[in-house]
């Protein structure tokens, strides 16, 4: 206490503190102070091998609103509010001071989602706080799908997500949601996929075995290498969807083998080629194109524009 500056100031350090054991007793002796509940509202377990507490003030009921926390966290279990996840396994760095809990460099579970390499910002006061997850994952595909599914608040989008049924495999890459609690956007960017899906009302894409794609506020871009498909083998640049507008895909310089049957059934849609094709009982085998380039309607084959060069067919 300094009574001539009227200051009171307060420092306390710790270690090899047990977070689910200083959350009760906390939340007894202080649970009616804001900045306690709100900490001990989002962080519920773990070890916290380092803590330092500052806070200083002209009171007592000062020193609650000046309080700063540092410290490390292990194993920890951390509700995030404004996406209901529950993180298990936290580990890092954190810092809460004015208001704003922020976590740097670290790792967590969610599910079958382990993430890693993370920030995390979230404020606590209002709906207008900030909230910033960046973070590396790497996530079973259908899990990673229902989440994003949660998160995007985009009509468009969530009718894209929607399209994709019976998802399977495993995907890895980054995840950038923020930037206020009540209006929240997200980013994704696939680096490795191994996914199986059924894309509803599109012709492509059924399997893929590597490959990665981004997402932004009005577009999904994505390079994808797919086998035993609708299109075997298939590897191109990326394909362009605007989800807010009619629906393009875009493929150039393309190289992947095509299996006869699913050819077929594929160029029956095109109103030039189906007559030429009535005379075909079945097709078997493959057909190999070293370039290609495409380009229309997602959804209407029959008006895409594309050439092609030096096809070899094969029988099985």
């Amino acid at each position: 206490m300094d009574p001539a500056a009227s200051t009171l100031r307060l420092k306390l350090a710790g270690k090899d503190v047990d977070v689910s054991r200083v959350r009760d007793t906390a939340l007894k002796i202080a649970g009616d102070v804001g900045v306690i509940e709100d900490i001990f509202r989002h962080v519920k377990a773990g070890k916290i091998p380092e803590i330092t507490v500052q806070t200083a003030g002209p009171s007592f009921a000062e020193l609650w609103k000046n309080i700063g926390v540092t410290g490390t966290l292990r194993d920890g279990n951390i509700l995030t509010y404004p996406l209901d996840i529950d993180l298990e396994e936290v580990s890092g760095l954190f810092v809460f001071s004015g208001g704003i809990f922020e976590a740097k460099q670290f790792s967590a579970r969610s599910g079958k989602m382990q993430q890693s390499d993370g920030t995390l910002r979230l404020g606590f006061e209002g709906k207008n706080a900030p909230f910033h997850l960046d973070i590396m994952i790497d996530a079973d595909a259908a899990e990673l799908h229902s989440f994003l599914f949660r998160v995007f608040k985009d009509d468009g989008l969530r009718k894209e997500l929607s399209r994709v049924r019976n998802l399977e495999g495993e995907l890895s890459g980054r995840l950038i949601i923020g930037e206020k609690i009540d209006s929240l956007s997200a980013r994704v960017t696939i680096m490795k996929a191994a996914v199986r899906a059924l894309m509803i009302g599109s012709p492509i894409l059924s399997q893929s075995k590597r490959g990665s794609f981004s997402t932004a506020k009005t577009k999904l871009r994505w390079r994808v290498s797919v086998a035993q498909s609708a299109f075997h083998r298939f590897q191109s640049s990326p394909a362009l969807s605007n989800y807010n507008d009619p629906r393009q895909v875009e493929i150039s310089s393309a190289k992947f083998a095509l299996d006869l049957a699913q050819t077929k059934n594929l160029l029956n849609r095109f109103e030039l080629l189906r007559e030429e094709l009535s005379d075909i009982a079945f097709a078997r085998g493959r057909l190999d194109v070293t370039s290609l380039s495409l380009k229309g309607p997602l959804d209407e084959p029959s008006r895409w524009d594309f050439s092609s060069a030096a096809l070899l067919a094969r029988s099985p």
